[in-house]
């Protein structure tokens, strides 16, 4: 069984030991196949190659060129400059998860 990449950025050490078993349980509901297969076929990253996740804190200090723009028409807020930035980390990542979680919560 081939290992399925995941990039994912979290807020904090608690998110990152929460989120890949909520990521689980998500994907579990929607292909019951993959119940008890998900630990051994899936694996989690950060945008720098050894790193299993990045914080959103740390997304600014990734080598990407920084972008700014426009969604649908209206500037940008923060946490979308953030999350862009993030996701061209992950395409300039080798190799490429094939997708990437981005988690925020509502603490604070």
């Amino acid at each position: 069984m081939s290992t399925h990449l995941l990039g994912i950025v979290v807020e904090g050490p608690d998110d990152a030991r929460t989120v890949p078993g909520l990521v689980d349980r998500v994907l579990e509901d929607a292909v019951p196949a993959l119940k008890d297969k998900l630990g051994r076929s899936r694996s989690f990253c950060g945008i720098d190659a050894n790193a299993p996740l990045v914080m959103w804190s740390a997304v600014h200090q990734c080598r990407v060129p920084r972008r700014h723009g426009h969604f649908g028409g209206k500037p940008a807020l923060e946490d979308a400059r953030t999350a862009v930035l993030a996701l061209r980390g992950f395409i300039a990542r080798d190799p490429q998860p094939e997708a990437v979680v981005l988690v925020r919560d509502s603490d604070g």
